[in-house]
């Protein structure tokens, strides 16, 4: 993470429709607290192929990918900015332990 704020929108869409939308306000610095966001904030959760779309800072950067991918029904996506102010990828979890087994 770079030292200056950013501002990702994250959307979720699913056949073409937009299934959650919402922009959050990143801290600059790894120490600070950064968002999350779940399915108590509205993400949707029943099983579906999603893309989950992310913005930065207006269209400064984007980065898109859709999921089941292999391995999972269940996924958790951690959207990373790097210290260049631009986004550095998007890994996904299908193992963590908010995923009900």
């Amino acid at each position: 993470m770079d030292d200056r704020s950013h501002t990702v929108r994250v959307q979720v869409l699913s056949s073409g429709e937009t299934l959650y939308d919402t922009s959050k306000e990143i801290p600059p610095g790894e120490d600070e607290e950064q968002p999350v966001i779940t399915p108590d904030d509205g993400l949707p959760t029943e099983l579906r192929k999603y893309t989950v779309s992310a913005t930065l800072d207006g269209g400064e950067d984007s980065i898109s990918r859709t999921y089941p991918t292999k391995g999972g029904d269940c996924y958790s996506v951690t959207v990373r900015v790097g210290t260049d102010g631009r986004f550095r990828d998007m890994p996904s979890d299908s193992a963590f332990e908010g995923c009900s087994q």
